[in-house]
């Protein structure tokens, strides 16, 4: 995200932008990417307040370590099927998500955009995917 690097100042829009495109709730960024309050990110993203860079670099950070997670966990089901179909948790709550083997430290939001991009990944070589509930017998 070179704007940042610039100088250039970056809307509200484009921050609302970027946080959804990471799966992010208001709320969510609020306490992991800013450690401010919802009403505060609404202020960036309606255009009261300035975006802070520390809260683009957080975004910056959060989704370099998304990316290489999903990455991982690629690389490693390719290792073990050729084809699949392999399972993929989702969680309901963000208190599952903590409390399971798939908790990395990432809001639940983003833990979703990753099964996202995780089964976009797998298909494009050809390995089958089925998003389950984690946690409910089907």
């Amino acid at each position: 995200w070179e704007r940042r690097m610039t100088g250039v100042v970056v809307t509200g829009a484009e921050f609302d932008s970027r946080r959804r495109a990471l799966g992010l709730s208001i709320s969510e960024t609020a306490a992991f990417c800013a450690e401010v309050e919802a009403t505060t990110v609404n202020r960036w993203i309606n255009g009261r307040a300035s975006v802070p860079p520390e809260a683009l670099g957080k975004l910056d950070m959060l989704e370099e370590f998304m990316r290489m997670a999903v990455g991982r966990r690629v690389e490693i089901t390719a290792d073990e099927t050729m084809s699949g179909p392999v399972r993929v948790h989702r969680y309901r709550t963000q208190e599952a998500l903590s409390a399971s083997d798939d908790a990395i430290g990432i809001p639940l939001g983003g833990h979703e955009m990753m099964t996202v991009w995780l089964v976009e990944k797998l298909a494009g070589l050809g390995i089958t995917s089925e998003v389950v509930w984690a946690n409910e017998d089907h």
